[in-house]
């Protein structure tokens, strides 16, 4: 059995839907006697985020209720004033994410994610005088 540690990722992850474009990184645990093989993702990028659409009966243009199916393949009624369609609506449903990149939470970071605020950004370079011998004692 496997514990998920609160990293954050999760309730982000869980808002994707199929057709999401996500760049994942992380790394494998190898299975032991106790453990199965998993999977530990240590940052995801959202690169294209898909239409979430949903399809509604439609309105009635008079009473502005939505209309009851006829019968499979057989349109829409409104059961007030006897109106009638033939088609469902789409209606885009607005995505609580956006094309991002998402880390866990600063407590979770393990040694060698680089925090949001340094991503991008390089250290100075180090030059180093090797002119100078060096010495190692051998004991």
């Amino acid at each position: 059995m496997c514990s998920i540690q609160p990293t954050g990722l999760t309730s982000k992850a869980s808002k994707l839907i199929k057709g999401d474009l996500v760049k994942v990184g992380g790394g494998i645990r190898k299975a032991s006697k106790n453990h199965k093989r998993i999977l530990n993702i240590e940052f995801f990028e959202i690169l294209e985020l898909e239409k979430s659409l949903v399809s509604k009966n439609p309105t009635c243009p008079k009473c502005k209720k939505h209309m009851k199916s006829r019968g499979r393949d057989q349109g829409y009624e409104c059961k007030k004033c006897t109106k009638t369609s033939q088609n469902k609506i789409l209606t885009e449903i607005p995505r609580e994410l956006e094309e991002d990149l998402y880390l866990p939470i600063s407590s979770a970071h393990r040694h060698l994610t680089r925090p949001l605020q340094r991503i991008g950004k390089f250290n100075t370079t180090i030059k180093f005088d090797n002119s100078k011998k060096w010495f190692c004692n051998p004991n």
